[in-house]
């Protein structure tokens, strides 16, 4: 044997000259092999334990943000304490994600599979939602329970009948030791059993677990579901939509106003639309730019209510007014003496809406503003229209849902909807409940970042009103305000009908809500819910009860054939086969009861409650009180559970020899290995891992194969290999025992071998570069959800800081109001200037050591006086931006009316700019022009300057798409021809305004991109067009 492999002496006969180049080939490939898998798969290893911490701080963010968005809107509404804000957001940003049987113990895994039951089956989680909203509250039913009150709805439960049946099934560890369980009763009383209570029932106090609507939709929605980040979480989200959608219209008496009522439904769909992403990034894109339009015309007023627009006129139209009034009534011998005292009008004298509206010169004066105000709803009604495609698709197909149901739904009058009535039920859906809140306040969704002011916001409330009316329809419509009602002629010019149809016309959810092949971004995630201790018990509470409920009103009814069958189901109805029914019996029977909540917010520091668990036994379970703190009386939670519900986690890797048999052909279509490669399975095995172990080395062109694994068997010894060691000899040890036949030409057929099998492992290869792939694209979705939820966070962030702002301004209110009526007087512009400044620098100070503003970081110090500032600049805008009255007015007239006059004829062709012919291809440069176009929506001077930097830096971002760095001589006649194609309005009084009240303190880059501005204004001042014709001086 060892002389098949060499001469007695060790030295290469010429019969048996070994071929190194392909065996250094091979071992090359197999090194290079060896530690790219390896690699890999740390690499791999390394990405799953990435995606895992990521998917858990991507559900902590989206739990603390809806938590926050939730508690920031009471605040905003004057329904919290700004200082009980404070604490919950401190609770809310400390809260921690502990695993559920730290807190549950050995029940953690019955509850998992609880909460994986009904994730799995969302119709079920649907009826519990209906339940509660049709029943009221959770109560227990026991023998202290008063009397139902006259004017409570009936309870679908027969209290004698739950009685007896909680009193029997106290054994199944899904009741209490009080032998009461949890049931709904009406919200206006409790039912009141027919039978003797046990005495322990009769002694317990009242065990209440129930959620209110929103909290039970956000357990849902963001527990559950985690805030649908997944297609089959969205799915599932739409499913329970759908079924409480189904639910809602068949018992609403009138279908055309079931969606303006607050409902589970109505509020059910706000919360998704509102907090998917794609939902924000839908208004966004529909919103900005009308919405800023709005902004921008500082003297645009759309008040309509006769009294208000009659109170805003000048004296003399007034005058005018009251004089048509007193004409008209003299005409028809009723002179109002409220009017005209002794032959003489009263001039402080304000007639009603009614006496307004059909005088001379109101009507010209509201027909002006009704034109305008239709105007402006074509506009967004056109901008929501062509947005269409960024909206989500579910919003979508809810909408296409409710149409559909809608349709085919009874109505009083058993007369089917038709298209309009269609389209009214889909206005009050979509912009009552999603589009207007955006536009009455935009600054909740992003869209702004900017103060409103007082007109402003009432131009937006008012085109909010026009546009639910349009989508109402004419035919609809009763009026509460008798204004809006010169209004119905005009809204059929507004277009609504195109929007609707566009709506909902989208394509099957099963096409759209599925994975396209080799595009799964989810590879690696952990799918696990977070809930509250609350929350937990109280979906155990609603489960147990829609189970009770299905089976009593089952409760005598026949038990044979069909009706047999549905007995033995209860959960039939909401789509479970008998099989996952009686798994969900199961599941609930080995719960434990929860423990009776405190009696009353004094006993929040209530620890845990002995309770029965299912082998009858005593096992501690806490009470939710002891995961929160007290705020205010209501209980904030500190803690939250982690539950895990994934079925299959992905979370390993396959092994070479599972891979290889993956790709194997069928059995019947490979022929049977030759017996030879059989027998050399372990010798081809051993000799690859020694191969892929020892380094290269260019002597082995000298010596046969034996000599290489002796010389590297004395090199591993040397270093303490013993590993390596224990290999080589163990591979020496296979190869010199081959049989001759198998060893002829120094093993060339054994390296062929290797050689194939290199080649086949390629599968492998090729199956961890592909899984590596998948967790790439996993981790950079995380990582944008993660900056979507960032950004959620940061606009609550603003929403609070404006708040604290707000209430700091209003306790300077009267040191506020001197001040304007100071600046009011100064006539010249640099002392305006001088004394913002000082009364800036007064009030940054006063931030600083105001409670307000306690606790708060350098940075957000920073930040908050910079609100403060746009806030204030918006009391005093016009007296800053146009100092000198009408003079700065009509000069900005001018200077307007000569840029319009030579735009068309400015081309990037113009002699006077020299584009080079290699920028042009990007020319007009739109999104440069849009950042230009949205200055004046802004009012404090640093955003104006802001939005003067985003243009040139657009500017330079396009000019670098051709290939070549952009300079200054690119860089200049490009933003000239911007600035002439936008011609923003008061492009002079904007430069005073930015020169004197915030040039001082541009530093950076903002510095330079003014200074390139003001060059090019002064360009423009100087430019002559074509026909030879320059600015008026």
């Amino acid at each position: 044997m060892a002389a098949a492999l060499s001469s007695a002496d060790g030295s290469s006969s010429p019969a048996s000259a070994f071929a190194a180049e392909p065996f250094m080939r091979l071992q090359t490939a197999l090194k290079k092999e060896k530690l790219f898998v390896t690699a890999e798969k740390q690499a791999i290893r390394d990405l799953f334990v990435d995606i895992n911490d990521s998917t858990s701080k991507l559900l902590q963010l989206s739990w603390t943000t809806q938590r926050l968005q939730r508690y920031l809107e009471l605040l905003v509404n004057n329904r919290m304490s700004l200082d009980a804000f404070s604490r919950t957001k401190d609770i809310l940003e400390r809260a921690k994600l502990v695993m559920a049987h730290s807190k549950v113990g050995p029940h953690s895994s019955n509850y998992e599979q609880m909460v994986r039951f009904l994730v799995e089956h969302p119709r079920l989680l649907a009826g519990m939602l209906m339940l509660s909203a049709s029943s009221g509250t959770i109560a227990t039913v026991s023998g202290t329970a008063p009397a139902p009150s006259s004017s409570a709805v009936a309870t679908p439960l027969s209290p004698s009948t739950v009685n007896g049946l909680l009193i029997n099934q106290s054994s199944q560890g899904a009741l209490s030791s009080t032998g009461t369980s949890m049931l709904f009763t009406p919200a206006g009383g409790a039912s009141s059993p027919t039978t003797a209570p046990s005495p322990t029932a009769a002694s317990a106090s009242s065990s209440t677990w129930n959620l209110d609507t929103e909290s039970m939709l956000h357990g849902i929605l963001f527990g559950l579901y985690g805030n649908f980040f997944l297609p089959e979480q969205e799915l599932s989200v739409l499913t329970i939509m759908q079924s409480v959608l189904e639910d809602h219209l068949a018992k609403s008496e009138n279908k055309l106003t079931c969606m303006r009522h607050n409902s589970t439904l109505t509020k059910m769909f706000t919360l998704y639309a509102r907090s998917y992403a794609g939902g924000k990034l839908y208004l966004m894109a529909a919103l900005a730019e009308p919405i800023l339009a709005v902004l921008a015309d500082d003297a645009l007023d759309l008040e309509i209510e006769p009294v208000k627009v009659f109170l805003s006129l000048t004296d003399a139209n007034r005058q005018l007014v009251l004089e048509q009034l007193l004409e008209r009534q003299v005409a028809e011998g009723k002179v109002s003496p409220l009017l005209q005292v002794e032959g003489r009008l009263k001039l402080d004298h304000v007639p009603t809406s009614d006496e307004l509206v059909s005088l001379p010169l109101m009507k010209a004066t509201l027909n002006v503003v009704y034109d305008k105000l239709i105007e402006l709803c074509v506009l967004f009604v056109d901008s929501c229209t062509r947005t269409l495609a960024s909206m989500p698709y579910g919003i979508k197909w809810f909408c296409k849902q409710a149409a559909r149901v809608a349709r085919a739904a009874p109505t009083k009058s058993a007369q089917p909807l038709t298209q309009l009535d269609v389209y009214s039920l889909l206005g009050d859906l979509v912009f009552l409940r999603f589009i207007n809140p955006a536009i009455v306040t935009p600054e909740p969704f992003g869209i702004v970042n900017t103060p409103i002011s007082t007109t402003a916001r009432r131009n937006l409330t008012l085109i909010a009103k026009v546009l639910h009316g349009v989508a109402r329809g004419t035919h609809t419509q009763q009026q509460r305000e008798s204004y809006m009602v010169p209004l119905r002629d005009r809204l059929q010019q507004v277009q609504i009908g195109t929007f609707f149809d566009a709506l909902v016309n989208v394509g099957d959810i099963a096409d759209c809500l599925q994975y396209v092949p080799n595009s799964v971004t989810h590879k690696g995630r952990k799918k696990t819910a977070l809930l509250t201790l609350k929350e937990l018990y109280a979906i155990q509470s609603y489960a147990v009860a829609l189970q009770q409920q299905q089976l009593l009103a089952q409760d005598g009814a026949a038990t044979t054939g069909a009706a047999a069958a549905a007995k033995s189901n209860p959960f039939a109805k909401w789509n479970l086969n008998a099989a996952e029914a009686t798994e969900l019996q199961r599941l609930l029977k080995r719960l434990p009861t929860p423990p009776p909540p405190p009696p009353s917010s004094s006993s929040a520091a209530a620890g845990s409650s002995k309770v029965p668990s299912p082998s009858g036994g005593q096992e501690s379970l806490p009470s939710p009180s002891a995961l929160a703190v007290l705020v205010d009386g209501e209980e904030v939670e500190s803690e939250v559970l982690v539950l895990s519900i994934d079925r299959n986690p992905e979370m390993a890797l396959m092994t070479e020899s599972e891979v290889m048999a993956l790709h194997q052909q069928p059995a019947a279509n490979v022929a049977s290995p030759p017996q030879a490669e059989l027998l050399l399975a372990d010798e081809r095995k051993k000799l690859r891992i020694v191969l892929c172990s020892i380094d290269f080395s260019y002597q082995w062109r000298q010596r046969t194969m034996l000599d290489i694994f002796e010389a590297e068997l004395v090199e591993a010894q040397a270093l303490s290999n013993r590993s390596l060691a224990s290999h080589i000899q163990e591979t020496l040890r296979c190869l010199r025992r081959l049989p001759a036949e198998h060893t002829t030409n120094n093993c060339q057929a054994l390296i062929s071998l290797l050689q194939t099998d290199y080649k086949t492992r390629s599968k492998y290869v090729s199956y961890l570069v592909e899984n590596k792939q998948q967790l790439l694209v996993t981790q950079d979705q995380l990582k944008r959800q993660m900056d979507r939820m960032a950004r959620d966070r940061s606009v609550c962030a603003e929403q609070f800081k404006t708040v604290k702002i707000r209430k700091f301004l209003e306790k300077r209110e009267p040191d506020i109001a001197q001040f304007v009526l100071r600046f009011q007087m100064t006539e010249m512009i640099d002392e305006k200037a001088a004394l913002v400044n000082l009364y800036l620098r007064e009030t940054l100070q006063a931030i600083t050591g105001d409670p307000l503003f306690e606790g708060m970081s350098e940075a957000e110090l920073e930040e908050a006086q910079s609100a403060t500032e746009k806030h204030f600049m918006c009391r005093i805008y016009f007296w800053g931006f146009w100092p000198n009255g009408l003079v700065d007015i009509e000069r900005d007239k001018v200077f307007t009316s000569f840029i319009a006059s030579m735009a068309p004829y400015v081309t990037v062709d113009h002699e006077s700019l020299q584009i080079p012919r290699q920028h042009q291809s990007e020319a007009p440069w739109p999104s440069a022009q849009k950042e230009l176009l949205r200055i004046n929506a802004f009012k404090a001077p640093g955003d104006k300057l802001n939005c003067i930097v985003q243009c040139c830096k657009t500017i330079i971002d396009l000019i670098q798409m051709s290939g070549k760095p952009a300079g200054a001589d690119d860089f200049f006649p490009v933003l000239v021809y911007v600035i002439i194609q936008v011609n923003p309005p008061s492009m002079l009084s904007t430069m005073q305004y930015i020169r004197y009240f915030y040039e001082s303190r541009a530093k950076g880059e903002g510095s330079y991109w003014w200074s390139q501005f003001t060059i090019a204004i002064e360009f423009i001042k100087t430019m002559e067009d074509k026909r030879g014709k320059k600015p008026n001086k």
